[in-house]
Protein backbone atom coordinates (compact mmCIF):
# COMPACT_ATOMS: atom_id res chain seq x y z
CA UNK A 1 0.00 0.00 0.00
CA UNK A 2 2.70 2.53 0.99
CA UNK A 3 4.49 1.93 -2.51
CA UNK A 4 1.11 3.34 -4.35
CA UNK A 5 2.69 6.62 -2.60
CA UNK A 6 6.10 6.28 -2.70
CA UNK A 7 5.84 5.29 -6.61
CA UNK A 8 3.88 8.48 -7.68
CA UNK A 9 5.92 11.14 -5.43
CA UNK A 10 9.52 9.30 -6.69
CA UNK A 11 8.13 9.91 -10.34
CA UNK A 12 6.70 13.34 -10.05
CA UNK A 13 10.48 14.09 -8.35
CA UNK A 14 12.31 12.16 -10.92
CA UNK A 15 11.32 13.27 -14.54
CA UNK A 16 11.10 16.94 -13.90
CA UNK A 17 14.66 16.13 -12.59
CA UNK A 18 16.24 13.92 -15.48
CA UNK A 19 14.23 16.77 -17.90
CA UNK A 20 16.39 19.17 -16.12
CA UNK A 21 19.21 17.49 -16.13
CA UNK A 22 18.99 16.51 -19.86
CA UNK A 23 18.23 20.02 -20.96
CA UNK A 24 21.29 21.77 -19.11
CA UNK A 25 23.70 19.29 -21.53
CA UNK A 26 21.81 21.30 -24.34
CA UNK A 27 23.23 24.27 -25.87
CA UNK A 28 21.21 27.50 -24.82
CA UNK A 29 21.68 28.79 -28.48
CA UNK A 30 19.46 27.06 -31.34
CA UNK A 31 19.61 28.34 -35.55
CA UNK A 32 16.78 27.68 -37.21
CA UNK A 33 16.12 28.37 -40.91
CA UNK A 34 12.99 27.73 -42.94
CA UNK A 35 12.04 29.05 -46.70
CA UNK A 36 9.05 29.75 -48.46
CA UNK A 37 8.29 30.84 -51.85
CA UNK A 38 5.33 33.21 -51.63
CA UNK A 39 3.62 34.18 -54.77
CA UNK A 40 4.22 38.02 -54.97
CA UNK A 41 6.67 40.70 -55.35
CA UNK A 42 9.31 41.51 -52.89
CA UNK A 43 8.15 44.92 -52.89
CA UNK A 44 4.74 43.52 -51.77
CA UNK A 45 5.83 40.74 -49.68
CA UNK A 46 7.92 43.35 -48.00
CA UNK A 47 4.96 45.76 -47.09
CA UNK A 48 2.94 43.11 -45.61
CA UNK A 49 5.47 41.55 -43.36
CA UNK A 50 6.02 45.02 -42.07
CA UNK A 51 2.90 46.25 -41.60
CA UNK A 52 3.14 44.96 -38.14
CA UNK A 53 -0.60 46.30 -36.53
CA UNK A 54 -2.20 44.91 -39.54
CA UNK A 55 -0.81 41.32 -38.99
CA UNK A 56 -3.35 40.60 -37.23
CA UNK A 57 -5.38 40.06 -40.29
CA UNK A 58 -3.25 37.16 -41.50
CA UNK A 59 -1.44 35.82 -38.62
CA UNK A 60 -3.38 33.44 -36.85
CA UNK A 61 -3.54 33.71 -32.88
CA UNK A 62 -2.60 37.34 -33.37
CA UNK A 63 -4.81 39.63 -31.54
CA UNK A 64 -3.07 42.95 -31.07
CA UNK A 65 -0.21 44.73 -32.28
CA UNK A 66 0.86 48.33 -30.65
CA UNK A 67 3.77 50.40 -31.26
CA UNK A 68 5.59 50.75 -27.65
CA UNK A 69 8.40 52.88 -26.37
CA UNK A 70 11.37 53.27 -28.57
CA UNK A 71 14.88 51.24 -27.28
CA UNK A 72 17.97 52.50 -28.40
CA UNK A 73 16.73 54.65 -31.15
CA UNK A 74 14.46 51.53 -32.63
CA UNK A 75 10.88 50.40 -33.04
CA UNK A 76 9.31 48.28 -30.59
CA UNK A 77 6.18 46.91 -31.22
CA UNK A 78 4.19 44.93 -28.53
CA UNK A 79 2.36 41.87 -29.96
CA UNK A 80 -0.53 39.82 -27.85
CA UNK A 81 -1.42 36.36 -28.94
CA UNK A 82 -2.82 33.33 -27.83
CA UNK A 83 -0.65 31.47 -26.21
CA UNK A 84 2.55 33.85 -26.31
CA UNK A 85 1.18 36.53 -24.57
CA UNK A 86 2.60 39.93 -24.80
CA UNK A 87 6.15 40.20 -26.56
CA UNK A 88 7.96 43.37 -27.26
CA UNK A 89 9.64 42.89 -30.42
CA UNK A 90 12.30 45.50 -31.63
CA UNK A 91 13.28 46.37 -35.07
CA UNK A 92 17.36 46.52 -35.53
CA UNK A 93 17.44 46.16 -39.23
CA UNK A 94 14.99 47.07 -41.59
CA UNK A 95 16.41 47.32 -45.52
CA UNK A 96 13.49 47.61 -47.59
CA UNK A 97 12.93 45.48 -49.32
CA UNK A 98 15.21 43.01 -48.78
CA UNK A 99 16.09 42.31 -44.92
CA UNK A 100 14.18 42.89 -41.46
CA UNK A 101 16.13 42.03 -38.20
CA UNK A 102 13.69 41.90 -35.04
CA UNK A 103 14.76 40.59 -31.61
CA UNK A 104 12.41 39.66 -28.53
CA UNK A 105 13.25 42.76 -26.26
CA UNK A 106 11.19 41.09 -23.23
CA UNK A 107 14.25 41.20 -20.41
CA UNK A 108 12.57 38.48 -18.25
CA UNK A 109 11.31 36.02 -20.19
CA UNK A 110 12.84 32.42 -20.34
CA UNK A 111 14.16 32.37 -24.15
CA UNK A 112 15.19 35.27 -26.42
CA UNK A 113 17.00 36.20 -29.61
CA UNK A 114 16.31 37.75 -33.17
CA UNK A 115 14.47 36.38 -36.42
CA UNK A 116 16.18 37.53 -39.52
CA UNK A 117 13.61 38.06 -42.48
CA UNK A 118 15.23 37.83 -46.30
CA UNK A 119 13.08 38.35 -49.38
CA UNK A 120 14.61 37.80 -52.68
CA UNK A 121 13.55 38.09 -56.15
CA UNK A 122 12.71 34.40 -57.51
CA UNK A 123 10.60 34.14 -61.11
CA UNK A 124 7.18 35.89 -60.42
CA UNK A 125 7.62 35.50 -56.63
CA UNK A 126 9.46 36.00 -53.64
CA UNK A 127 11.58 33.30 -51.90
CA UNK A 128 10.58 34.04 -48.15
CA UNK A 129 14.39 33.05 -45.75
CA UNK A 130 13.50 32.96 -42.27
CA UNK A 131 16.57 32.69 -39.71
CA UNK A 132 15.43 32.38 -36.03
CA UNK A 133 18.51 32.63 -33.64
CA UNK A 134 16.87 31.78 -30.14
CA UNK A 135 18.21 31.26 -27.10
CA UNK A 136 15.83 29.21 -24.37
CA UNK A 137 17.03 29.91 -20.88
CA UNK A 138 15.37 27.22 -18.35
CA UNK A 139 16.90 23.68 -19.02
CA UNK A 140 13.49 22.30 -18.61
CA UNK A 141 12.00 24.68 -21.39
CA UNK A 142 15.34 23.94 -23.44
CA UNK A 143 14.23 20.41 -23.84
CA UNK A 144 10.84 20.90 -24.25
CA UNK A 145 12.36 22.91 -26.99
CA UNK A 146 14.40 20.60 -28.60
CA UNK A 147 12.61 17.57 -28.09
CA UNK A 148 8.79 18.07 -27.77
CA UNK A 149 7.91 20.86 -29.73
CA UNK A 150 9.68 22.11 -33.46
CA UNK A 151 12.14 24.79 -32.77
CA UNK A 152 11.39 25.94 -36.21
CA UNK A 153 7.60 25.37 -36.27
CA UNK A 154 6.91 29.41 -35.28
CA UNK A 155 8.82 30.56 -38.14
CA UNK A 156 6.83 27.41 -40.21
CA UNK A 157 3.25 28.66 -39.18
CA UNK A 158 4.27 32.65 -39.61
CA UNK A 159 5.20 31.68 -43.14
CA UNK A 160 2.37 29.36 -43.89
CA UNK A 161 -0.06 31.87 -42.38
CA UNK A 162 1.68 34.59 -44.91
CA UNK A 163 1.60 32.31 -47.60
CA UNK A 164 -2.06 31.77 -47.24
CA UNK A 165 -2.77 35.33 -46.78
CA UNK A 166 -0.98 36.27 -49.78
CA UNK A 167 -2.74 33.45 -51.97
CA UNK A 168 -5.98 35.20 -50.38
CA UNK A 169 -4.91 38.37 -51.73
CA UNK A 170 -4.16 37.33 -55.29
CA UNK A 171 -7.23 35.14 -55.64
CA UNK A 172 -9.50 37.87 -54.90
CA UNK A 173 -7.64 40.49 -57.44
CA UNK A 174 -8.65 38.01 -60.13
Amino acid sequence: MIWAVVIPIIVIIAVPAILYLIGSRLPVKHTAIVRAQIKAQPVDVWAIVTDFPGQTKWRKGLKKVERSVQKNGHDVWMEDGKGQGKMLLETMEAERPKKLVRRIANEKLPFGGNWTIELEQAGFGTLVIVTENGEVYNPVFRFVSRFIMDQSGSIRKYLADLEAYVDKMNAEKK
